[in-house]
């Protein structure tokens, strides 16, 4: 089945994980990536004096390695701009072309593992984005991690580690989850199954109140019911003077001054007290004046 496969061309170091994963699938594609990756190697030329069935075959194979390797510069010279495509111009092979590309794009592969690796540790949830592209954020650095071990070590990190590196990074909301989590059994947790039930909870999660809604509700609040009263608390903005004419302050700063002033006790006062309410008004426990000395006085402490 033939395809039309379109490759937007390399521009520079900020496109290269784009590139290189589009174009390493057409190589791939085309059955032409174990020449650029060097697995398959242009075949020896065996003696002059060798058997004509060793020539025949070395012929046969030569051509089928040109053939593969012309087909493989033509995928990668095509795709790049032309800065690069001169960056190139010496290279006389796609093995020397891809190398050509990666030592000047890609560190060397222990650089680069300690790179991605700190990258990986450090990585933090971006409050502006979905749970599910900062899961994609790291599965992408995780399989760059896994493809540098791969090539130093030929082993790579289970997906265990991954799982447990994007719990690590999940916000307080999804604190319960992470109990749920843990109840999973270890065979049964796969990262497409975590994706799923974050961004479950994702959608279940309240949206943040804003500044101008909780200023709508508090000001449709109904006024509180006073107990000692028996009546309704006035709304803070009845009692700032800033919201009186002139002449209401006037008349009415004076009786609240002399209501907030406590009283001096006198010589026919007994039992003063002073209560604070919630108005402010001290109440207070007089004594009838014209008692003579020898009245009596009973406390019932019921004061």
């Amino acid at each position: 089945m033939d395809i039309k496969v379109q490759i937007d061309k390399f521009e520079g170091a900020g496109d290269w994980i784009r590139w290189k994963k589009e174009v390493t699938l057409l190589l791939k594609h085309c059955k032409v990536m174990d020449v650029v990756e060097g697995t398959l190697k242009e075949p020896v030329k065996p003696a002059d004096d060798a058997a004509e069935a060793v020539i025949t075959k070395y012929t046969s194979d030569l051509e089928k390695f040109n053939d593969k390797d012309i087909l493989a510069q033509l995928v990668l010279v095509k795709s790049l701009n032309r800065a690069n495509a001169e960056l190139v111009n010496t290279c006389t092979s796609a093995r020397a072309i891809w190398n050509k590309l990666l030592s000047v794009y890609e560190q060397s592969s222990g650089q680069r593992l300690d790179r991605l690796l700190e990258q990986f540790f450090n990585v933090t949830i971006d409050p502006s984005e979905d749970i599910a592209s900062h899961v994609s954020r790291l599965q992408r650095t995780f399989a760059e991690i896994n493809e540098e071990l791969e090539r130093l070590t030929t082993k790579s990190m289970p997906d265990l580690v991954l799982m447990s590196r994007v719990m690590s990074t999940l916000p307080q909301q999804y604190f319960e989850f992470k109990s749920v989590w843990e109840s999973v059994p270890v065979e049964d947790r796969t990262i497409e199954k975590l994706t799923e039930r974050l961004r479950l909870i994702e959608m279940r999660l309240p949206n943040k109140t804003d500044d101008s809604s909780a200023l709508a509700t508090n000001a449709g609040a109904k006024p509180k019911w006073n107990k000692r009263k028996g009546k309704q608390k006035k709304p803070p903005h009845d009692s700032d003077d800033s919201f009186r004419s002139g002449s209401e302050r006037q008349k009415r700063q004076p009786k609240e001054e002399n209501l907030r002033r406590p009283k001096q006790p006198t010589r026919n006062d007994a039992l003063l007290c002073e209560i604070d309410s919630d108005d402010d008004v001290t109440y207070r426990c007089d004594l009838s004046r014209g008692l003579s000395s020898d009245s009596w006085i009973a406390d019932s402490a019921c004061s």
